[in-house]
């Protein structure tokens, strides 16, 4: 059997609307009356008035009139958690950014995420973005021409890859760092911005610090991130943001994918990535674990100082804890 508890409600809205509108009749009223002097023009004038007066009675009325309802705890449980899923998506928005070499986990990490976010109802959206063309298109097709983008095919698999050599010619080097920070500033607004604004969470499975590990080793200028370019790189991680780089030794991380090159592609990524953690503090959790212990370890360190992250972990055994404190807080 349902139980019930009594809700206190006042009709302060429509008070303040009825109250509202009489006022501006009755001084409209005495616009009109002031203007036109007629029998008719007075007549009405006054019983607009009349009824704005008796109108204005009942809006203060409503206004301090209180209603006493029954209604069920479990309707009221309701309610709750619908006003703090709403409540949360638009006051916590956050940036969950996973960074590492390739073959470290971070996809699956990324899909772990996702599925706690599917349980708690959250707005969010997955992102890869470690890198963009836009305003850059041009300049890859000249470096294609002159020899600076070689596509080598890949030893382990079918597939091909593209090797940048920007290094070689300064002025190459310069303009692509220019026009890639332009283009990685435009999708970033896009694709993280913008859904920020909008109260969801975006994770990110590749972002900024990726970008930086690639753009270093194509223009081999490894100071980059200390420059002014990449200050202006880095500012594009939100504050408040949870970046976390998943490390692993590049001999396993080779054994785990196919689609990479070769060990020195990775050794030389790698020592970038953790120069890169300990220059912006970031924490550096161990991929050799399994993915569980993994996960566990990225949630524990990274990610439970978030309101959003236990919201409805214990839903059910919450459902009617502290249920008049609640009500008393709504019904304020």
């Amino acid at each position: 059997m349902a139980t019930f508890i009594s809700e206190h409600t006042r009709s302060k809205l429509t008070g303040i609307s009825l109250i509202s509108a009489s006022m501006v009749i009755i001084i409209i009223s005495f616009h009109i009356a002031i203007l036109y002097t007629s029998i008719i023009v007075l007549v009405c004038n006054t019983m607009l008035i009349l009824i704005s007066l008796v109108t204005l009675m009942l809006g203060f009325k409503l206004l301090m009139y209180e209603n006493v309802r029954l209604i069920s705890l479990d309707d009221l449980r309701k309610r709750v958690l619908k006003q703090e899923w709403k409540k949360r998506n638009l006051r916590y928005p956050a940036l969950i950014y996973l960074c590492g070499i390739d073959g470290s986990g971070k996809t699956t990490q990324t899909n772990l995420i996702k599925t706690h976010l599917n349980h708690t109802r959250l707005k969010y959206k997955c992102l890869w973005l470690r890198w963009a063309a836009f305003t850059s298109y041009p300049l890859l097709a000249v470096c294609r021409i002159l020899g600076y983008t070689l596509w080598k095919a890949n030893p382990r698999s079918d597939t091909k890859y593209p090797e940048h050599h920007f290094y070689r010619n300064r002025a190459v080097a310069k303009l692509w760092t220019w026009l890639f920070t332009i283009d990685m500033h435009l999708h970033s607004f896009l694709k993280v911005k913008l859904p920020l604004k909008t109260g969801h969470i975006v994770l990110c499975d590749r972002f900024i610090i990726d970008a930086i590990v690639d753009l270093i080793i194509e223009t081999q200028n490894y100071q980059l991130y200390k420059s002014f370019i990449g200050k202006l790189l880095l500012s594009l991680i939100p504050n408040g943001s949870t970046t976390v780089l998943i490390d692993l030794n590049e001999y396993e991380a080779y054994s785990r994918k196919k689609d990479i090159p070769s060990i020195n592609y990775l050794a030389n990524r790698r020592k970038l990535y953790i120069e890169l953690a300990k220059h912006l503090k970031i924490p550096i959790v161990n991929g050799q674990k399994s993915p569980t212990d993994l996960y566990i370890e990225i949630t524990q360190r990274s990610l439970t100082h978030h309101p959003f992250w236990f919201m409805f972990q214990s839903e059910k055994s919450a459902q009617f804890s502290n249920i008049y404190e609640i009500f008393n807080n709504i019904t304020k």
